[in-house]
């Protein structure tokens, strides 16, 4: 595996739903980007129509491509679960940078960045880190 991986290229990259690159990413889009410089390959699905397929999806994802880890480990996913405005399950992820204090992700309100793992607000949606098995 690939554990020297230069992300700087992607920080301040714009959000766009469905996003894949190189130009534009969602959270989906920038995990299989860092994941293929990592020399890791998960199979890319199709995007779900609704949020009941992407929420199916990303459980299905999960369960295939990664073990639950207890600590962070450098480059390890990390999952949090969220609830909208309308009380709709939404699944984010992100990778855990070296040094085990930071993810990097990207949402539809922020560019892409790096933000801490005890931030307040992404501690409430934490659901789990998570090694490729």
């Amino acid at each position: 595996m690939n554990t020297k991986v230069d992300i700087s290229d992607l920080i301040g990259k714009p959000y766009r739903e469905n996003g894949r690159g190189p130009e534009f990413y969602d959270c989906a889009g920038l995990f299989y980007e860092i994941a293929g410089r990592l020399d890791r390959y998960i199979r890319q699905y199709d995007t779900p129509k609704t949020d009941d397929e992407q929420n199916e999806l990303f459980v299905t994802v999960k369960d295939l491509h990664f073990v639950r880890i207890k600590e962070p480990e450098a480059w390890c996913a990390v999952i949090f679960r969220i609830w909208d405005d309308k009380g709709r399950e939404k699944w984010h992820i992100g990778h855990v940078l070296p040094g085990c204090g930071r993810f990097i992700h990207i949402t539809d309100k922020t560019s892409v960045c790096t933000t801490s793992l005890k931030h307040k607000l992404w501690s409430l949606f934490f659901e789990g880190f998570y090694r490729y098995g």
